[in-house]
């Protein structure tokens, strides 16, 4: 698979769960800017703010284990 080509065949099932994280996270936060740029609202910005919050922290995760 390619996760086992980037991670590597003895990665943590922790250090996985932070790569998905990064990857879905990711994709939020980059779509909530779209949101933000149409729909300039509060809730927005929130939403967005958490999304790459849990990006960056599912990235801690991958380079920590």
């Amino acid at each position: 698979m390619l996760g086992e080509k980037i991670l590597g065949k003895d990665a943590s099932y922790l250090r996985r769960l932070g790569a998905l994280c990064v990857l879905l996270c990711g994709c939020c936060a980059l779509l909530g800017m779209v949101l933000i740029s149409v729909q300039p609202d509060p809730a927005n910005y929130v939403a967005t703010v958490a999304a790459l919050a849990m990006s960056l922290f599912g990235l801690v995760l991958v380079s920590l284990h």
